[in-house]
């Protein structure tokens, strides 16, 4: 579902036509650092437990979303 609502918003936020590129752009940077912060977010999961970090990671997705939502371009 959350892979589902990023495509859809992706879009949404390069729909002005001068951005239109960036599309696949943001992509494959969403992708390298999800890569990337997965070891860091799992040691932080570990260090401060296993519901806490579900709880603090569900808030920043949360509000990665929102953020997608409301946003029109890149400006």
């Amino acid at each position: 579902m959350q892979q589902q609502i990023q495509f859809n918003l992706s879009y949404y936020v390069t729909s002005s036509f001068a951005l239109l590129p960036l599309t696949g752009t943001t992509s494959i940077i969403s992708g390298i650092v999800g890569g990337v912060f997965k070891l860091p977010t799992a040691k932080f999961i570990d260090l401060v437990g296993r519901a806490e970090g579900f709880g603090i990671m569900t808030g920043f997705a949360t509000l990665g979303e929102f953020q997608l939502s409301t946003k029109m371009d890149f400006r």
